[in-house]
């Protein structure tokens, strides 16, 4: 990796940053006179000053502020407050648009270059070449849903961190992929990853997005060759049982061809090793932390790896001899649940999505899928009606899902993808059971929402 303050030698980043500073001590000096100069009248620069954030921050804190204001944010662009900028900034300009580079990482003839942002991590760039030609040069949040980047802007910052991290082939076809990996703000959420694959076809980079949540793959140094097969794979736990629990369960991911592909199973020795740990982590507690929360995110745990190795009836006749509670038949129960909402239970299940009393917008739980599962929503709705069925989560979304929409007689209605279709909206036209049918080839984690509206 490459670390470096621009394209450009340190005599001249060294005068941006003079002038910059100059500003910022002269501008504290020059700022009422400004006003008088440009014969700014009290009405003016109290709007001026209340404009927003940025316009009345900048008067107080420097023109780092305006200048990042003026880039990103079209409410300062006030007769005023041009009259200012011009006056104040422009002198500094030339330089202040050539910003620093966060870092550049060159791999042979491919170079993915991150931009440093003046506002936290929302206007972040990043531009990929090959050879010298440019074939992305984009905001890393436009791969972002619109809710994110609204946080963002609100919150200050919602990212804290998004960048390219490194080159590398991880699928062994030597065509290096490019890794962008981010981090949200919050306690345990969410670390993620966009992998930036190479079209030879079609001349042209294609994105996936990859969620890992409590961790990513540099925190628990994750992304190895796993087999000795010069294919890597991102050993990173996964936290779907953690919120209620505050378990993470062994996960191995692999990216092959555009793809990212669930293959804990292809490591039974290491998935076994684990279940019995825990096992016998949980032998260890006391009556009391076997039948609380503590207790049962392990028994769910030890009972996902089981199902992994096929091993699910052993699994099952263990606990139940070790659990101590009197309410095993229910802890049991809503312990199955949540592991085949999951996707760690084989076969295909079926839910029934419940619009009662009234049609609303109704969001599932987070759902998950084994490679080559499926999953199927029903919903009783009536003719006429318009139903909406988008994928409402992408931080918590893994793996490729097919989503296909059915009438009541089995009749193709519509698709859904996580990256070309993502919502479907339209008018029912006959009542009965209509079936959400997900079927992942790779393995996946998703989370549908729908909505149900009365005709007009």
């Amino acid at each position: 990796m490459n670390w470096k303050w621009g394209a450009r030698s340190q005599p001249q980043n060294a005068s941006r940053f003079r002038c910059i500073r100059t500003v910022g001590i002269v501008f504290g000096l020059v700022s009422s006179l400004s006003f008088a100069v440009l014969a700014v009248s009290p009405k003016e620069e109290q709007d001026w000053r209340s404009q927003d954030f940025w316009c009345g921050d900048f008067l107080q804190s420097g023109p780092l502020k305006k200048w990042a204001a003026r880039q990103h944010s079209k409410r300062c662009n006030t007769p005023t407050a041009q009259k200012l900028a011009n006056v104040i900034v422009k002198p500094c300009d030339r330089l202040l648009q050539n910003m620093p580079i966060v870092h550049s990482i060159k791999f042979g003839d491919i170079e993915a270059e991150t931009y440093e942002d003046m506002h936290c991590n929302i206007n972040k760039r990043l531009k990929i070449s090959r050879k010298g030609k440019v074939y992305i040069d984009e905001l890393l949040t436009s791969r972002f849903p619109d809710t994110w980047i609204l946080n963002d802007r609100e919150e200050q910052c919602f990212f804290y961190n998004i960048g390219v991290d490194q080159i590398r082939d991880l699928d062994g076809d030597r065509e290096p992929e490019i890794l962008v990996t981010y981090h949200t703000k919050g306690a345990h959420c969410c670390a993620g990853l966009l992998i930036y694959h190479y079209d030879l076809d079609r001349d042209k980079y294609h994105a996936l997005s990859h969620y890992f949540g409590e961790l990513g793959y540099q925190e628990t140094k994750g992304l190895k060759d796993l087999d000795g097969d010069r294919i890597l794979e991102f050993d990173v736990p996964d936290d779907s049982l953690f919120w209620d629990y505050k378990i993470l369960i062994a996960e191995i991911w692999q990216y092959r061809q555009g793809r990212m592909y669930d293959v804990t199973r292809r490591f039974p020795n290491e998935v076994r090793q684990t279940a019995f740990t825990i096992l016998e982590h949980y032998r260890s507690l006391t009556d009391e932390a076997k039948t609380n929360w503590y207790g049962r995110g392990r028994l769910s745990a030890y009972l996902a790896y089981k199902y992994m190795l096929g091993e699910a009836e052993d699994g099952w006749q263990k606990v139940r001899q070790i659990y101590p509670g009197a309410d095993r038949e229910e802890v049991l129960s809503n312990i199955k649940e949540a592991i085949k909402e999951l996707g760690y239970i084989p076969g295909t299940h079926t839910e029934r999505v419940d619009l009662e009393p009234e049609p609303t917008e109704i969001k599932s739980s987070r759902r998950g899928l084994a490679p080559n599962q499926k999953q199927r929503h029903l919903l009783n709705a009536k003719a006429g009606q318009q139903l909406t069925v988008k994928l409402s989560d992408i931080a918590f979304e893994k793996g490729t899902i097919e989503i296909r929409l059915l009438t009541p007689q089995g009749r193709l209605l519509g698709t859904l993808d996580r990256y070309q279709q993502r919502r479907w909206q339209g008018k029912l036209p006959r009542s009965g059971d209509y079936v959400i049918e997900v079927y992942s080839p790779t393995g996946a984690k998703y989370s549908l929402e729908f909505d149900v509206l009365q005709p007009q």
